[in-house]
């Protein structure tokens, strides 16, 4: 007739996390938990249970005290220990499960680049090493896309054939 079962724990946890789904029906709870009994106490030492089935179940329904003031207030008479103990499960039950979402994310990533045709991924690669080589030339000063430079053409060649050689210069100053 001591301790209840963790079986036990789990079907009453299980029961008024489905009953307990409105605010006034938490509050009714509430009044049949007054502070001066210990309150919250019972369902808050069961986040110390070995078994993390139990564990989870405490954090849900004591989750749902504290989204209304009333709850809260009672979770803020708890004793030190237990609303510390609280507030990590909560940190940690927050960053497992946005870790959950995240590999979630990422796996559905994942199928949909898994689902691709190979063709695709050939296709892909046969690209991306194209612009690695792109990059590289560039970066050596290359151009990838312009004509390689044309040699000098007849007009500019006559040009440079016009222009006054040293020798003409230096007579064209001694004369002026």
């Amino acid at each position: 007739q001591g301790r209840p079962s963790t079986r036990q724990l789990i079907a009453v946890f299980d029961l008024l996390l489905a009953k307990l789904d409105t605010q006034d029906k938490l509050v009714q709870l509430l009044t049949f938990l007054p502070e001066s009994k210990g309150g919250l106490y019972p369902i808050a030492v069961c986040l110390l249970h070995a078994e993390p089935k139990v564990h989870i179940r405490a954090l849900r329904l004591l989750r749902r005290f504290d989204k209304f003031k009333e709850g809260s207030l009672w979770l803020s008479s708890l004793n030190f220990f237990l609303l510390r103990t609280y507030m990590r499960s909560k940190i940690r039950d927050d960053e497992t499960r946005a870790k959950r979402r995240l590999s979630k994310k990422k796996a559905k990533r994942q199928s949909l680049v898994d689902s691709r045709p190979q063709d695709t991924k050939k296709e892909r690669l046969v690209t991306l090493a194209a612009s690695k080589n792109e990059e590289k030339h560039q970066a050596d000063g290359h151009r990838t896309n312009s004509p390689p430079p044309a040699h000098k053409g007849a007009n500019e060649i006559a040009s440079l054939r016009k222009q006054p050689s040293d020798k003409e210069c230096t007579e064209q100053r001694s004369s002026a």
